[in-house]
């Protein structure tokens, strides 16, 4: 039992840390992104929390199989892609969200996906429980990218005005 409370304390941690940044960004969702025109298969808001709640227990089992490994240069590099997963992760909401950089959200979903795929393949090879549990989250935000990417689309940026210099 032991054993498993620090899995359940990794689990409780990442589902705090997923739960602060959606309210940290809770005014820019209902202030910005619901003026957005949304493209028709983008699902109601209510289920972004039940499937990253869920999405997030599992990522969080996948990093504590990971930091269980036995040390070794395998180990060491899926910390470092886990990591570097996370961050990719976690900031994303804050591009998107806070900035309101939609295509700047675009680019840096596809750079997590990228992330994520080099996981699950180094995963498969040293650990293939980590990949499972990792593929649920990628087929999630391959499909977010292309939800992001459709938000762009149908949200253009205002065009500048043209601007006129007088001459003296």
């Amino acid at each position: 039992m032991k054993k498993y409370l620090s899995l359940i304390l990794l689990i409780l941690a990442f589902e705090a840390i997923s739960a602060g940044i959606g309210h940290y960004n809770m005014n820019s969702v209902r202030e910005w992104y619901a003026t957005l025109n949304r493209p028709s298969f983008a699902p109601p808001n209510w289920v972004f929390p039940v499937v990253w709640s869920t999405l997030y227990a599992m990522i969080a089992t996948a990093g504590w199989f990971i930091w269980r490994m036995p040390a070794s240069p395998a180990r060491k590099k899926l910390q470092i892609l886990f990591g570097s997963y996370m961050a990719l992760s976690w900031g994303w909401s804050f591009i998107f969200f806070t900035l309101k950089a939609i295509l700047a959200g675009f680019y840096w979903i596809l750079a997590y996906d990228l992330v994520a795929i080099l996981l699950i393949m180094t995963a498969w090879k040293e650990k293939r429980i980590v990949a499972y549990l990792m593929l649920p989250a990628l087929a999630w935000t391959l499909f977010a990218a292309y939800l992001n990417y459709s938000y762009w689309d149908l949200n253009p940026p205002p065009k500048p005005e043209a601007t006129f210099i007088r001459g003296g």
